[in-house]
């Protein structure tokens, strides 16, 4: 079954620890399923981020998180982690049942009810005796929430998470569940100092008949199938030497695992850091001729590996589709992504693998993956048409100088998908190699190697690049711009030696790098040097640059014993990027790099490993040869993990190069012929071999050159291995097992290291409450167990050396679960609670667990707590001041039933109708213990409110009234009565209007309130008038206002002429119009208006008089006659004597 759980390592500097380690679960056969890798699907088939989904009401009330799984569950209830997995026939003959209803109702038939014939087991990982304390939490948080509605239950905003562990499971013990980097569950028991291990029992709730075997391995029966744990070894630490510790597992009388275990030093921590072999494949198997494997990278995004080798000729497993499917030179690259399996025994996937390559030779030596995701290939070419673009995703130009010489050096990148490429080729007129490759925090690329050109600055003029060459190889160190078309500076610099630049790191933050590497010259350029000779006849060199410029901040020797060579071809930084570990291969070092208090200080016999530490300011801190008698070939790759430990990987023809010793069991303790490789693990501080192992075959396996083929990744270790052997150990069920080239021909493969190996199951059980003065009943807790491979060696299959099992515990007490004591004589599996005598306060008790894991990850505690009945409450408070609304519910932790005595002479549990006060409960549990609690009843403040208005103006709708509410519990609704709601209303005429302000719980306030409004002022342009030849020729008008303080304005139109008193009520005018009068009110700004229409008349009527005869003294009387032919005229007659 893939594994559920991990073990994981403390930090160093805890002065005791001890580890319970229980083998991984190794499947039986079962009824119903053709594989055992059926039944390791059950709980791993799922995706890499794991939702732990919180319970805020959506699940039943024991469920603190769930996660879902397609054949399983996990649910983290208070008392442990249930574990659910269901058949997988049977979950899909129930899909397959759901689908064929589905059609039916389609089709018009009724619906029937889904039956579903649930097949599977469950069991509660149960830390037998766990704290009262131990508490579940999310932890890592996914971004974005889900809302669920299960019938009548509904929960909003729910958050998800990426981890839960059980804190405080016992004093100083956490319990972690994760997603492992494969995507399995797995958990991590972290735990603090040493103990006896001579009373551990662990209980599987749901688990009938453990039973052992004749071999002594533990035998769990399952519906679905058994499943056994292999026997336990132990050992201990003793004066650097590893000591075994007898140990054998035992049923006890109530069915509980434990295991007993021999005399040993109580006062020594039980050391356990074993490192499984994961999963080994062949890259290649049918190679024309030799293929090396030279790079290995993890992604850390998403797990998947990418290897690099090379060939001559032309090999198998080339991908369809790939990049390229033909090989196109004599010496080509292969490239290739891979992922994992997700279970022990599984056959992983080739996603792809391609050649890249032109008309020569192109050797690759280091990969890496830059910020943006592709993945940076260098090494050396001499082909004269190297592919420079090719496939859909990149584009532009790239620097080209291919074909000067016999070789240069390429710089590649390829996207994930293996589907595009784009490259440049740097050289001069001489040979320029390369070997590492490093990426900066905007892509740029960092390259070094060695060069005997002598025209680079006049092939890159501007970067800083020389056309001297000192003396055979030169150091050859660049910076190329992230598109690949453009270098940003180059250097080029040595003594008259050889010097040749291997390795390379760069701090992301200082944006400095770190070339080391190899000289012959006793003049090479130093600066600040640490050591300022060479010592033999060659020596390390390591330097310290500006990433920008590539200027030299200091430059010193790594220096070789008088007459001895030395290479430095690896190195790593520390965690903080501090400090850095290097390494490479010897005849002899200066004795100032050799310290005391390491691993081996004597030099072995021709060539040696040797790894040294220092910090980035030349600070040397230690160093040691690791070798055997025999030659150390190469060094392959160097690598240091989350504790600052150290991997090496390389070859040796060694026949007794050191490996370690039970329980870190080595895959393979001797050389099997020729060259073999070895993959071990130093302690940080470089004093002793954790881990040591050969790797190989009757055949030579070997690599004479690459500082890159060893990865690092979440407590797994990444190796591309080379191989004439067709019998290197590999995993059974992987991709490829058989080497199809002959003997005389090397084949590359993929090595995947675990550590600590996958592992399953480590639980505690037992909170507690009890009263004041009593004491606690016992507390009880479980062990872990290995996964490991069937391993494969030209196809004849073995078991893997038994890693055995090891436990030692440390239980310890506290009262504030921050600082912990070990309780005297509490060294065994169980804790009897006589060693912790009566309790008369809250109490944490806690199990640590010993042991070594590749993660740091605090103090992780498994807590038990022995809770002192207690009582809480949950108040509810009063919703408007001065209600009396109010209700306290009490909780206790004690044991039921419960009675309840309140102050205020109520006996229930709930209390209700409470104004604001305080109110005391007494409350006694079941077993007669008591405890007491005051809570209060609190009220919001008065909810109070006032409105600002603004009044209407000149009769129009602008005025405006706006709220200010203080008190009561926000947020506050509005309703105003003229149906707007809101904090205010604004354009509306003056009125009476009111508003009423409700706060969150119900509680309102109204208030009325008026807006004014200023009217508009009278106005009166008067009667019309008509200018006549009587009344003119000018006339006067007559406005008026009967409102005061208020100015007139006359304007005229329509021929109208305003003579004078344009601005007051009365102005003369002379000529017919149109005339208006503007009233304005002089303090408000309102406006009125109104108009009068002025005619004009002025013409003279026409007149004629005659007389009908002459007056004589005869006639004293004649008619006079007028006339006149205007209408409508009137007549007067004047004349003399009165007429």
């Amino acid at each position: 079954m893939e594994h559920i759980t991990r073990l994981l390592k403390w930090p160093r500097e805890w002065s005791r620890w001890l580890m319970l380690l229980l083998p991984q679960l190794v499947l039986g056969q079962f009824s119903d399923h053709a594989h055992d890798h059926e039944l390791d699907e059950l709980l791993h088939h799922h995706e890499q981020q794991l939702e732990f989904v919180e319970n805020n009401g959506q699940f039943g009330d024991r469920v603190r998180y769930r996660l879902d799984l397609p054949h399983g569950q996990a649910v983290a209830t208070p008392e442990g982690m249930v574990i659910s997995m269901f058949d997988p026939a049977s979950v899909a003959q129930r899909q397959r049942e759901g689908i064929l209803i589905e059609q039916e109702v389609q089709r018009g038939l009724p619906m029937r009810d889904l039956t579903w014939r649930q097949r599977g087991h469950a069991w509660l990982m149960r830390p037998v005796g766990a704290s009262p304390r131990m508490r579940v939490e999310g932890r890592h948080a996914h971004r974005g929430t889900s809302n669920f509605f299960l019938g009548d239950r509904q929960a909003m905003d729910v958050t998800s998470y990426q981890e839960v562990w059980y804190r405080d499971v016992y004093p100083g013990i956490d319990l972690r569940y994760y997603p492992a980097e494969d995507g399995s569950l797995e958990y991590d028991l972290l735990c603090n100092a040493g103990s006896d291990p001579n009373d551990i029992a662990l209980a599987f709730d749901g688990i009938e008949g453990l039973r052992l075997n004749a071999e002594g391995e533990l035998v769990l029966p399952t519906l679905l199938g058994e499943v056994s744990f292999p026997a336990p070894y132990v050992y201990q630490q003793v004066r650097g030497r590893e000591v075994e510790v007898p140990s054998t597992y035992r049923i006890d009388e109530e069915g509980r695992l434990r295991f007993t275990l021999g005399d040993h030093d109580a006062t020594i921590p039980l050391v356990i850091d074993p490192i499984a072999l994961r999963w080994a494949t062949w890259v290649n198997t049918a190679s024309t001729g030799d293929n090396h494997g030279h790079c290995i990278w993890v992604d850390p995004n998403d797990g998947a590996i990418y290897v690099v080798a090379r060939v001559v000729g032309t090999t198998d497993q080339i991908t369809p589709g790939a990049f390229d499917v033909t090989a196109n030179g004599n010496l080509e690259i292969i490239i290739g992504k891979y992922l994992e399996p997700a279970t022990i025994g599984g056959s992983g996937t080739r996603v792809w693998q391609t050649y890249v390559g032109g008309n020569g030779d192109d050797n690759p030596y280091a990969m890496e993956q830059g910020p943006d995701g592709n993945l940076y290939i260098t090494g050396q070419t001499t082909s004269t048409n190297f592919p420079l673009l090719g496939g859909p995703d990149f584009s532009g130009p790239s620097i080209d100088q291919q074909g000067q010489s016999g070789v240069d050096v390429f710089v590649l990148k390829i996207n994930t998908a293996g589907t595009s490429i784009k490259a440049s080729v740097i050289g001069g007129n001489g040979t320029d190699n390369n070997f590492d490759v490093r990426l900066a925090a905007n892509n740029d690329v960092f390259v070094c190697g060695s060069t005997t050109s002598t025209n680079l600055a006049t092939l890159n003029p501007g970067t800083g690049a020389s056309n001297t060459n000192n003396g055979s190889n030169d150091v050859l160190v660049f910076r190329l711009g992230q598109d690949l078309s453009s270098l940003v500076w180059m250097e080029n610099y040595g003594g008259s030696g050889s010097d040749v630049g291997s390795i390379m790191l760069h701090d992301l933050v200082s944006g400095d790098l770190f070339v080391g590497g190899n000289t012959s010259s006793n003049n090479f350029p130093l600066l600040h040097a640490r050591q300022s000779s060479r010592g033999g006849s060659s020596a390390g060199f390591i330097q310290r640059r500006l990433g920008a410029t590539g200027g030299a901040l200091w430059s010193s020797y790594f220096s070789s014993s008088s007459g001895d060579d030395a290479n430095l071809l690896c190195m790593a930084f520390n965690n903080d990027r501090t400090e850095i570990y290097f390494g490479g291969v010897t005849e002899g070092l200066n004795s100032a790099n050799i310290t005391t208090g390491v691993y081996d200080t004597g030099h072995n016999g021709s060539n040696d490993f040797y790894v040294a530490h220092m910090d980035i300011d030349q600070n040397f801190i230690a160093g040691t040869y690791i070798g055997g008698s025999g030659n150390e070939v190469n060094m392959m790759g160097l690598n240091t993990d989350q504790n600052d430990d150290v991997y090496v990987f390389g070859y040796t023809g060694s026949g007794n190069f050191p490996t370690s010793a039970a329980p870190d069991v080595p895959l393979q303790t001797s050389n099997n012929g020729g060259d073999d490789k070895v993959f071990l693990k130093l302690e940080s501080d470089l004093a002793s071999l954790e881990f040591s192992t050969y790797y190989g075959g009757s055949q030579d396996d070997y690599d004479p050159v690459g500082e890159r083929g060893i990865k690092f990744s979440n407590c797994r270790i990444y190796t591309i291995v080379t191989s004439e052997s067709n019998n290197i150990p590999l995993t059974q069920g992987a991709l490829n097992t058989t080497k199809n080239s002959s003997s005389s021909i090397y084949e590359p493969g993929l090595v995947v290291w675990a550590n600590p190996p996958d592992l399953l199951g480590n639980t505690i059980t037992g909170n507690q409450t009890v009263c004041a003065g009593d004491v606690p009943t016992d507390i009880t807790g479980s062990e872990p167990a290995y996964v490991l491979p069937t391993i494969v060696r030209n196809n004849a299959a073995s078991s893997y050396p038994s890693l055995g099992s090891a436990a030692t515990y440390q239980w310890q007490i506290s009262t504030d679960s921050l600082t912990w004591n070990d309780i005297p004589g509490a060294t065994a599996q169980d804790l009897p609670g006589a060693l912790v005598g009566p309790l008369t306060q809250k109490t944490f008790i806690r199990r640590i667990i010993g042991g070594d894991a590749c993660i740091l990850a605090g103090a992780a505690d498994q807590v038990v707590t022995v809770r002192i009945i207690g009582v809480t409450a949950q108040v509810t408070n009063v919703t408007c001041n001065g209600a009396n609304n109010g209700s306290i519910t009490a909780q206790s932790d004690g044991q039921p039933p419960f009675s309840y005595q309140w102050s205020s002479g109520q006996t229930t549990q709930t209390i209700t109708g409470l104004t604001p006060g305080n109110y005391t409960v007494t409350v006694t549990d079941g077993s007669g213990c008591q405890a007491s609690g005051t809570f209060q009843v609190n009220e919001p403040p008065l909810l109070t409110a006032s409105v600002n208005v603004v009044d209407a103006t000149c009769n129009t709708s602008n005025g405006s009234a706006s709220t200010s509410v203080a008190g009561g519990t926000p947020p506050y609704i509005y309703q105003w009565s003229n149906g707007s709601s809101g904090s205010s209303i604004s354009g509306v005429p003056g009125g009476a209007y009111s508003v009423t302000i409700t706060d969150q719980l119900g509680c309102s306030i109204t208030l009325p309130t008026n807006i004014g409004n200023t009217g508009l002022p009278g106005a009166d342009a008067g009667p019309s008038i008509e200018i006549t030849c009587l009344n003119g020729p000018a006339v006067q008008l007559s406005g008026s206002s009967p409102t005061n303080g208020v100015s007139f304005a006359w304007t005229a139109s329509n021929g109208g002429n305003i003579v004078s008193g344009a601005n007051t009520a009365t102005p003369e005018v002379n000529a017919p119009g149109t005339y208006t009068l503007t009233v304005t009110n002089d303090q408000s700004g309102c406006t009125s208006s109104d108009q009068v229409v002025v005619t004009e008349d002025t013409d003279l009527p026409d007149a004629s008089a005659s007389v009908s005869g002459i007056l004589t003294c005869a006639v004293t009387s004649v008619q006079v006659n007028g006339a006149s032919t205007t209408a409508g005229v009137s007549f007067s007659w004047t004349g003399p004597g009165g007429f």
